[in-house]
């Protein structure tokens, strides 16, 4: 796989990943929430990735190779349980801001795991994002009920999808992407279920929550994970969080299309700015494959 399908393929889960933030915002409009919804989108995903597993896999592995994979499922669960906290105390806008300072995290903590200094394109990509991110997320617009528990809870947030990002990279790759989005669930779902037993005699049984939580399932698990896994173990950390940006310009664009949002001037100059951001980061990989292309109808 090169970098630039890789690259397209880990942007396509950022999109997915901002229309699972619009999807959760239409369910707490309908009354649902996470101790409604959590749980039942995890149990949706493990077992729907659980019979594809069955049906065309073999794998063994061994339960110290299991616990490994379930590192991912615990940072995922955590961004999702911190996020939601969030949002609760402080505002949508403030809670997606501090998420994404995973961006300059996720880039901070390989450069220290690897003693390598990213590329300079990285860099001003990652300025770029960061830069534009409160734009996109419209802080700048006005006032927003901001807190330090809402801003602390928001930066763990960071730090744990930083942490999912870079543990798909690097944990028990060999295995098939679905058995690992499997693993990712599986831990996700124990860990869910314990913070709320309760969904299991209240929640469980309501359709409206199903409504809600299978979508959420797709578009925030199973299908971001599974090109996540795929894509990410073949590209730099950089690009991996550079692309997978892409969420809160999809955002804008989702919450106009489902929930009739609007955007000012600022919110859309900032989703510009990640963009270019984004172009940024992989110029260099499309200067190559063109290069190749020419090359290859050179000798051709």
């Amino acid at each position: 796989m090169n970098t630039v399908r890789a690259s397209v393929m880990l942007g396509i889960a950022g999109c997915s990943y901002g229309l699972n933030l619009v999807v959760m915002r239409m369910a707490n409009m309908a009354g649902y929430f996470r101790e409604d919804l959590m749980v039942a989108q995890y149990l949706f995903a493990a077992l729907l990735l659980g019979i594809v597993v069955l049906v065309r896999f073999r794998v063994r592995v061994r339960p110290a190779q299991f616990a490994r994979l379930c590192i991912v499922g615990f940072f995922g669960f955590a961004c999702s349980f911190c996020i939601y906290e969030s949002i609760r105390l402080t505002s949508t806008a403030v809670g997606v801001t501090m998420l994404f300072q995973y961006v300059w995290m996720g880039i901070l903590f390989d450069a220290l795991v690897t003693r390598k200094m990213p590329q300079a394109s990285i860099i001003v990509a990652m300025l770029l994002v960061v830069a534009g991110t409160p734009l996109a997320a419209g802080l700048l617009d006005g006032s927003r009920e901001v807190n330090a528990p809402g801003l602390f809870w928001g930066f763990l947030s960071g730090a744990a999808y930083a942490g999912m990002l870079w543990t798909s990279a690097r944990l028990e790759t060999g295995f098939p992407p679905v058995f690992r989005t499997f693993s990712f669930a599986v831990a996700e779902l124990v860990l869910s279920s314990i913070v709320f037993p309760d969904f299991f005699t209240t929640s469980m049984l309501d359709p409206g929550a199903w409504s809600y939580a299978i979508p959420i399932a797709l578009v925030a698990v199973v299908i971001p994970c599974l090109l996540v896994m795929k894509a990410a173990p073949q590209v730099p950390v950089g690009i991996t969080t550079i692309m997978t940006g892409l969420e809160l310009p999809a955002v804008l664009v989702f919450g106009t299309l489902l929930v009739g949002e609007t955007h000012s001037a600022l919110a859309i100059a900032g989703a510009v700015l990640i963009c270019a951001g984004i172009v940024v980061a992989n110029w260099e990989g499309v200067a190559e494959l063109a290069r190749r292309r020419k090359a290859k109808e050179a000798n051709g």
